[in-house]
């Protein structure tokens, strides 16, 4: 959420604009006809009805509101009572060859989670999309995640696909779960809110070029190009090698005995 103090013909206004979860709560007025009315329950309903057929069309939804200021200082306790405006549904569509790398993600054997502060509605959406989605899979919030333990989330991290409307101490006790099922775990990440959970994981990959500067600090791998498949493709790329030096190393110990008796000698 973030709220920002305007002149408007001499009056000062309090702008805000954030999540509706976030902003519709601090709402008690609402424009109507272009005269500002009580926020009923009816008007609530159709809001949070109208938001969540945005989420469902896999658009993130940001609602403005505003109320009449006084004074040059802004307080947590100014924005209240505002006056909800309206919303609008904006759609950040995937790149190009995600979907297919999460395909080769999955026949090499690695688990591809989404980590979102998006609405949970959205995010499930455009997992479902992307194929990182399981019939199986659910989605779990920042909000769940404050109800359960880390022992709980240990049993349930590894049936979810989604998280969702998650801040950075869940990311990190995410991928601690994560990590303390055996597996090995990879972090993408660009923002400075990241650089915790890029620290924690076994391989932080930071964005080259849309990354933070903290975050390249804190990952271990900076992506060039900012393209998830790059992340993919290397993974792949490296497994090959591995086995093609582990083929080689077997052969020639198999086809050179008296090297292999030389070098225990000399040891």
């Amino acid at each position: 959420m973030m709220t920002t103090l305007n002149f408007v013909n001499e009056q000062e206004y309090l702008y805000t604009k954030g999540a509706i979860d976030r902003v519709l709560p601090r709402c008690s007025k609402i424009v109507v006809d272009g005269k500002e009315v009580p926020l009923t329950d009816k008007y609530i309903k159709q809001i949070i009805n109208n938001a969540n057929s945005f989420s469902e069309n896999a658009l993130r939804v940001i609602v403005f509101a505003y109320k009449k200021h006084n004074g040059l200082l802004l307080s947590e306790e100014d924005e209240k009572d505002l006056v909800f405006v309206g919303a609008v549904g904006i759609i950040d569509p995937p790149r190009d060859g995600v979907s297919d790398a999460i395909k080769l993600a999955k026949k090499a054997g690695i688990k591809v989670v989404m980590i979102t502060g998006d609405h949970p509605l959205t995010a499930k959406v455009i997992a479902d999309q992307l194929g990182i989605l399981t019939p199986n899979g659910a989605v779990m919030t920042g909000d769940e995640l404050n109800q359960i333990t880390d022992d709980e989330l240990l049993v349930k991290v590894k049936s979810i696909d989604v998280f969702a409307r998650v801040n950075p101490n869940h990311k990190t006790r995410i991928v601690t779960a994560l990590q303390r099922n055996k597996l090995t775990v990879a972090m993408t990440g660009d923002g400075v809110n990241d650089s915790p959970s890029l620290r924690k994981a076994d391989v932080g990959i930071a964005m080259g070029q849309s990354g933070s500067d903290a975050a390249k600090e804190a990952a271990d791998v900076i992506l060039a190009d900012d393209n998830f498949s790059s992340i993919i493709n290397g993974v792949v790329e490296g497994r090959n090698a591995y086995q093609k030096i582990k083929r080689a190393t077997t052969f020639l110990l198999a086809a050179n005995p008296q090297v292999i008796a030389m070098f225990i000698v000399i040891l």
